[in-house]
């Protein structure tokens, strides 16, 4: 009977749940998480990196070594395959690789699955429905029930099937009706895990769940638990699960879902062989009874590109001990494996390590050691490296030879032993000898600034050119796609470069007038290698900029805004033979200025602190505050005289000369106004300054370090204080302090490095610096009442045991 017509359009939206008395009642609570394993993966793959380090090391050692295993003495005796005196050395006894396919039950299952078209509705499934249309029904309808309409029964039914019965309900009654069914949630699923799983028990997996994530939820298997034997019995025949299947041969039809209540058994491992060294998969393997040691090395996938087939190594438990023997590949098809049994896989002895073998390296294609075959010549090994690099010179190719025996030179009275011959230029059809190594070098570079002319400033394309015979300034204008709109035609530097008589490099500067050379009416001069043209902006800016000490050219010079210290030097025609470049020093007016107004700051605010820390020391209620507080009076003082001692002079540290001069654009400083730079001689000596016994410079010799010069210096004063210790570079940088690592640059090794004190090693020109400790006391009257202090406390003591002793 119908109860009420709706007057307009109804929308009933609702969750409902299939009703338990049509199925079997299951009552599954909600997914459990399985239990975490942190990081497992990234662990097995570190453990799995350092055993095949450890394997790969024992696997080249020769199979005549003896050895004793570290944890227990056994005899080892030859029992399978050749009889020889062999042995095997491991670092850990117990030492084993990661189990095969045993990552696969680590992880966690997911909490909800995507939920398959053909999925069929059952007891504890959470459903939404959505149904519209004009009038409802007060008709009982039984399973699913419809807001406004009743029961539908969808028991085994898909969520389309569902819909379609629903939709077909609503339409009974109201044609433009419509509704809508679908699965929020699918009702969970319960399993029993039992056997060798770290939490058997009842579990509750998502819907789905197969047996890895069952697994996974009790824990992962353990070490003695099988991984390829796994029952699961759901009220029918039990089925065996083998998860090598899904682990090596990406079999997926061993992870069907679960039945509801089934039980998984996971029994004891069978005979389990540990595979190390040159294989493409280090792993310990469960095999099957009756499996031979061939299927072991096959599920370790087999040997790699490096592996010797005909040494093989087998570590057997037997009941006399330890017996280990040599296999070849061929020969582990018929032995078949025991609990326990370890295979090592050696590398094939490298090439580099015999006897009939050549060396070929520089510009060649393929680098590296090559047979040395019957008669090989030159030109032969250079084929087999793949030829010449298009910047290899075959005019340069050399042989070294090792003699067969060392020869006896002997230069400026000075004997050496010499091994090795050097054949230069040897014709292509040279027969090549054992351990020869054939060396292709690289054609010599041209020096751009050298055989080529430049041109910067106010051009369309400033660069470097070519030099032709016969160039002229006017040449290298046209080069440069002519001067810019702003550019001071009037006045143009052309900076050359030249050598005098007596071999000395002198740098000279012509200035030119553009305007008749850009008007067509003159060639300019005559252009020569290494010549550079500076067009000025009429805006450009000029700085000026001292030269002193050891360059060829020294003084003052005007140049154009932007230079750089490796410009000037050019400009100055480089430095002279005795210049010392690493001890260079820049003096900039601006960061004197900055300075001097710090140097007044710290001086002032010194002086506040020193006036608190007397008034601090006269009201000190305690000697021990007041000594505190004369203490940092003391040193206030000696700071204060430091402070007033103190020049700014505006020198820039860490100014890298050598860089600069060789080219590297990264090192170069650009100059600033009124700039000084200091290149002086070189020292020949190394400085030690502060509170030694004998102050002063010591010769440079290579290989002195801090320690040395303290030393020879007569060590350090009883006001020395040694956490202090420092260490300053020739270019105004410290190094290294007695206290921590400092970051330094390498002059030798060409990079940013971390070094020491202690493992520092001086340079030329380097100054050891050693402050005097303000908090030393040379007072003997101190002393004397502290050991009055202590021989009265020693006599109390003393006295006081007396008397607990009546």
């Amino acid at each position: 009977m119908i109860r009420l017509i709706f007057a307009s359009f109804i929308l009933c939206v609702s969750l409902v749940a299939v009703e338990p008395d049509e199925l079997p009642a299951l009552g599954f609570a909600p997914p459990a998480k399985a239990a975490p394993v942190a990081a497992a993966a990234e662990a097995q793959t570190q453990r799995e990196a350092d055993l095949r380090t450890q394997a790969l090391t024992e696997a080249t050692k020769p199979v005549s070594e003896t050895s004793k295993l570290p944890s227990e003495e056994k005899k080892v005796t030859p029992a399978v395959g050749e009889s020889q005196d062999l042995s095997l050395r491991w670092t850990e006894r117990d030492a084993l690789p990661p189990r095969l396919a045993a990552d696969l039950v680590t992880r966690s299952a997911p909490a909800i699955r995507p939920i398959a078209a053909d999925y069929r509705l059952k007891a504890g499934d959470l459903v939404r429905v959505v149904a519209w249309g004009g009038q409802a029904v007060n008709e009982r309808i039984r399973d699913l029930a419809v807001p406004g309409f009743g029961l539908v029964p969808v028991a085994g039914a898909t969520a389309s099937e569902a819909q379609a019965r629903v939709l077909e309900l609503v339409r009974s009654h109201f044609k433009q009706g419509g509704a809508v069914v679908a699965v929020e949630q699918p009702a969970a699923q319960a399993v029993t895990v039992v056997g060798e799983v770290a939490k058997p028990g009842y579990l509750v997996l998502p819907p789905g769940g197969t047996v890895l994530e069952a697994l996974a939820a009790a824990g992962g298997v353990l070490p003695r638990g099988s991984l390829r034997a796994i029952r699961i019995a759901a009220g029918g025949e039990p089925t065996s699960v083998d998860l090598y299947r899904v682990a090596v041969d990406g079999d997926a039809g061993v992870l069907a879902p679960l039945p509801a209540g089934a039980l998984v058994f996971v029994p004891l491992a069978g005979p389990q062989v540990q595979v190390f060294g040159a294989v493409r998969r280090m792993s310990g393997i469960e095999l099957k009874s009756g499996e031979s040691l061939a299927e072991a090395l096959r599920l370790a996938g087999g040997l790699s590109a490096d592996a010797d087939p005909a040494a093989i190594r087998l570590l057997r438990e037997g009941a006399g001990g330890q017996e280990l023997s040599q296999l070849a590949s061929a020969a582990l098809a018929g032995l078949p494996a025991a609990d326990g049994d370890r295979l090592l896989v050696s590398l094939r002895r490298d090439l580099a390590g015999t006897t009939q073998a050549i060396r070929v390296s520089g510009a060649v294609r393929s680098p590296g050691v090559y047979p040395l075959g019957t008669g090989l010549s030159l030109a032969q090994a250079l084929t087999l490296a793949g030829g010449l690099l298009p910047q290899g010179d075959p005019g340069r190719v050399r042989v070294q030879r090792l003699l067969a025996e060392p020869q006896l030179v002997i230069e400026d009275g000075v004997p050496s032993t010499v091994h090795f011959a050097t054949l230069v230029s040897p014709p292509p059809a040279a027969a090549l000898l054992a351990h020869d190594e054939v060396v292709v070098p690289e054609r010599p570079k041209p020096d751009p600034t050298r055989s080529g002319v430049s041109v910067s400033g106010a051009v369309g394309k400033p660069g470097l050119y070519a030099f032709t015979p016969g160039m002229t300034v006017r040449d290298l204008v046209l080069l440069a796609d002519q001067v810019l709109p702003a550019a001071q035609v009037d006045q143009a530097n052309l900076v050359r470069s030249q050598l005098d008589a007596a071999g000395v490099r002198t740098a000279t500067t012509l200035t030119i007038d553009l305007r008749p050379i850009l008007a067509g009416r003159e060639p300019g001069p005559a252009l020569q290698p290494g010549d550079a043209l500076i067009v000025r902006t009429t805006a450009d800016g000029r700085v000026r900029v001292t030269l002193t000490g050891q360059f060829r050219s020294t003084g003052t010079f005007t140049v154009p805004a932007g230079s750089t210290l490796g410009q000037i030097a050019k400009l100055a025609g480089g430095t002279l033979p005795e210049a010392f470049p690493r001890g260079a020093r820049l003096f900039r007016k601006q960061e004197a200025e900055v300075a001097k107004q710090f140097l007044a700051d710290l001086l002032r605010r010194t002086e506040t602190s020193l006036a608190i820390n007397k008034r601090a020391a006269l009201d000190a209620e305690d000697d021990e505050a007041k000594a505190d507080a004369e203490r940092n009076i003391a040193r206030q003082e000696v700071e204060l005289t430091q402070l007033r001692q103190a020049t700014a002079t505006g020198r820039m540290a860490g100014v890298d000369l050598p860089r600069i001069l060789a080219g590297e654009a990264e090192a170069d400083q650009v100059l600033q106004d009124g700039d000084r730079i200091e290149l002086p001689a070189r020292p020949g000596t190394v400085r030690i300054l502060g509170e030694v016994l004998v102050p002063g410079s010591l010769v440079y010799a290579e290989g002195l370090s801090a320690k040395d010069v303290i030393k020879r210096s007569g060590g350090l004063t009883r006001q020395a204080d040694e956490e202090a210790v420092f260490v300053v570079r020739a270019d105004g940088s410290v190094v290294a302090t007695a206290q921590g690592d400092t970051l330094a640059w390498d002059h030798e090794r060409r990079r940013w490095a971390r070094t020491s004190l202690s493992g520092l090693k001086l340079l030329e020109g380097d100054a050891v610096i050693i402050p005097a400790d303000v908090r030393y006391q040379d007072s003997n009257r101190r002393i004397v009442r502290d050991w009055t202090q202590i021989m009265f406390q020693v006599a109390a003591t003393v006295g006081t045991i007396a008397v607990i002793a009546k």
